[in-house]
């Protein structure tokens, strides 16, 4: 029996853990851009979620600074 694993960037949104392996850093890095106000969150009661969208976005622009 074999798992299928969607890619993450086919979603919507995406929680926190799954945002920060898809852009290639920790969670405590990822966590600290929200709180820096450098990536933008949507909150579903107590979770926080990261639009794909929102997270390509960020990803591009990190890649042009480099």
């Amino acid at each position: 029996m074999s798992t299928v694993v969607a890619d993450p960037m086919t979603r919507t949104f995406l929680d926190i853990p799954a945002a920060a392996e898809t852009a290639g850093i920790s969670e405590r890095q990822f966590r600290r851009l929200i709180y820096e106000g450098e990536i933008k969150v949507m909150r579903i009661r107590r979770k926080q979620f990261v639009l794909t969208s929102v997270l390509k976005g960020w990803m591009e622009t990190r890649n042009q600074k480099r």
